[in-house]
């Protein structure tokens, strides 16, 4: 009977270890369950950041184009005619506008663009010579993103 007894007893204690152990294993799950999505989102706000910081030099890439784009037309126009004085030209190109301006003095013009592609800016201002054989002397260009 003491043997009956006694090994009931072993088998209560058995059965307390093991459950105790399933409480640990499932405690260490939980755990690396929490950690693995504290990593995964960690990971996914860095390549959200990394896909924004990638579309804003995308849309200033943009920008800046269209900003060269325009003043080389005021360039490309003044080579036509040295005369060419534009008091404010809006051209519309894609998603993009540009205000084009041309001031003249003989030979030396300038020349100011502020071109927009939805909430980005650049503003460039140049000072060009036109000689007599039509070629440009480009004397200063500014760039800005007042």
């Amino acid at each position: 009977m003491q043997n009956y007894f006694l090994n009931l007893k072993m088998r209560k204690n058995y059965y307390k270890t093991r459950k105790q152990s399933g409480a640990a294993a499932i405690i260490t799950v939980v755990i690396i369950g929490a950690v693995s999505l504290v990593i995964a989102k960690s990971l996914a706000m860095m390549s959200l950041g990394g896909i924004n910081r990638l579309q804003i030099t995308e849309k200033s890439e943009q920008v800046m184009s269209l900003a060269d784009g325009c003043a080389e037309e005021a360039l490309r126009r003044l080579q036509i005619d040295n005369n060419y004085e534009a008091g404010h030209v809006l051209v519309t190109i894609d998603n993009g506008t540009c205000d084009i301006s041309v001031d003249s003095d003989i030979n030396v013009h300038e020349i100011s663009v502020s071109a927009s592609t939805g909430e980005y800016y650049k503003n460039i201002k140049l000072i060009a010579n036109i000689k007599e054989n039509n070629s440009i002397e480009i004397l200063s260009w500014e760039e800005s993103v007042d």
